[in-house]
């Protein structure tokens, strides 16, 4: 996106640390029946291994926050999902418009080569 001059557009993070952290934990693990959330194990085993004494609402956070990331990949693979954020509105309509242009230029490129000469 970057490189077509689109600026992704992502909601708030005021607490960074705590997706940074999910991250390097996870976000997720295999479970019986394919991804699942993190479990309270391999928090305390990452807790343990980093040396990171997490609070103990930081720690709820990060597993709420990989129950998200389950649940918002699983909706995901649907080709219609919408986007999981909703960001400033302006800039979404920036980008639809963005899009919209190049898929008319395509779009409009391919008619040119079909249509038949006159």
């Amino acid at each position: 996106m970057k490189d077509e001059g689109i600026t992704p557009v992502f909601p708030d993070n005021p607490a960074e640390y705590l997706t940074t952290w999910l991250f390097e934990i996870g976000p997720s693990v295999s479970g019986g029946m394919g991804e699942a959330p993190l479990d309270w194990s391999h928090i305390r085993a990452w807790q343990e291994t980093m040396g990171v004494e997490l609070l103990p609402w930081e720690a709820r956070i990060i597993r709420r926050l990989s129950g998200d990331f389950v649940a918002q990949r699983a909706k995901s693979r649907k080709p219609d999902c919408p986007a999981p954020y909703t960001g400033d509105a302006s800039k979404l309509k920036v980008n639809r418009d963005i899009v919209a242009e190049k898929v008319s230029n395509v779009f409009g490129g391919m008619a040119k080569r079909v249509a038949p000469a006159r």
